[in-house]
C-alpha cells in the first residue's frame, strides 16, 4: 500500500524548480525529497523476499470438531494415497526385511532389480523395456510392489507427457496403471485377511478394497486416537480395520479403544 500509495504522489502533477540540483547546505524542495522517499519505497518493495521453506507433508490436515469429531478436506484423492503409500512402506508390520531377490524367468530382471534399487528413474527407461516388464510385475511380491510404487510416487498416471513420436508417455502411464492394478488388489486382499476369513473377492474388488485400505492408513496418521476403523466392504459385512497393523477382523467384540468411522461430504 505504500509503495501504490507512493507511485500516485509521484505521478500528481509538480511544479519546476527553478535549480535542477541542490547547493551544499540548502534544502531541498519538498517535491524533490517526496519524490526521493518514493524511489527509496520502490527500491524497498522491488527486493527479493526470502522464499519460506517448502512444508513437507506427512500426514493429512485435519480440523477437530469436538472430542469425537474430525474433519479431513484440502487434499486430492491422489494425495491421500501417496500419505498412505508412504506410510504402508515405513511401517514395521512387514515381518521380513526388504529383499531384491527376484523370481527367475523375468524379462527385464537387472531392469527391476535397479529401479526397486533406486539406481534407475522409470522415466529414463525406454519405452521398450517399459512395455517389456508389464508382464513382469504379476510376479513380484507385495513388498516388491509397494516398494516400486513408492519411488515412483511423483509420477501419477496422466501427468506425464505423450511424446509423438514413440508414445513414451502412453506406455509409462500404462506401466504405472498397471502397477497401481496388482498392488492395490494384493493390499485389498491382505486388509481383509482374505485367505483367513474365506473371503470370495474378485480382483476388481480387491482393487477397491486396497485403495481405500490405503486411504485409511492415510487418515490414522492425522487421527492416532485410535487405530481401529469400522469399515464396511460391502452392505452386508462389516469388518473392524486397524490402520496400524493394516488388517482386519470379523469379531463381534467392539474393540475397547474404540473404533472410528468415516462420513464422506464429498458428494453434499
Amino acid at each position: 500500500p505504500s509503495v501504490t500509495s507512493g507511485a500516485n504522489q509521484q505521478s500528481q502533477p509538480s511544479q519546476k524548480s527553478d535549480k535542477s540540483a541542490c547547493a551544499p547546505g540548502e534544502r531541498q524542495p519538498p517535491q524533490a525529497a517526496e519524490l526521493v522517499r518514493v524511489e527509496e519505497a520502490i527500491v524497498i518493495a522491488n527486493e527479493p523476499e526470502t522464499p519460506c521453506p517448502e512444508l513437507s507433508l506427512d500426514r493429512p490436515p485435519v480440523e477437530v470438531i469436538d472430542r469425537k469429531t474430525w474433519r479431513m478436506r484440502g487434499l486430492y484423492e491422489h494425495q491421500m494415497l501417496q500419505l498412505g503409500l508412504a506410510s504402508l512402506d515405513k511401517n514395521d508390520l512387514w515381518c521380513e526385511p526388504f529383499d531384491l531377490e527376484l523370481p527367475a524367468g523375468l524379462f527385464r530382471e537387472r531392469l527391476l532389480r535397479e529401479l526397486l534399487s533406486g539406481k534407475v528413474r522409470l522415466q529414463s527407461v525406454g519405452s521398450s523395456d517399459v512395455a517389456a516388464m508389464q508382464w513382469d510385475l504379476r510376479q513380484l511380491s507385495l513388498r516388491q510392489l509397494l516398494r516400486l510404487r513408492v519411488l515412483h510416487l511423483d509420477f501419477m498416471p496422466g501427468s506425464c507427457v505423450i511424446d509423438s513420436l514413440d508414445g513414451i508417455g502412453g506406455t509409462h502411464e500404462a506401466f504405472i496403471e498397471c502397477l497401481e492394478g496388482w498392488l492395490f488388489q494384493e493390499l485389498g486382499r491382505r486388509a481383509t485377511d482374505a485367505g483367513k476369513t474365506n473371503m470370495v473377492l474378485k480382483n476388481n474388488d480387491a482393487r477397491i478394497l486396497g485403495r481405500c485400505a490405503v486411504l485409511l492408513v492415510a487418515a490414522a496418521l492425522a487421527i492416532p486416537d485410535t487405530p481401529w476403523w469400522c469399515w464396511y466392504i460391502d452392505h452386508e459385512t462389516r469388518l473392524f480395520f486397524n490402520a496400524l497393523h493394516f488388517k482386519s477382523s470379523l469379531l463381534c467384540s467392539f474393540p475397547s479403544v474404540g473404533v472410528l468411522e468415516v462420513v464422506d461430504h464429498c458428494q453434499e
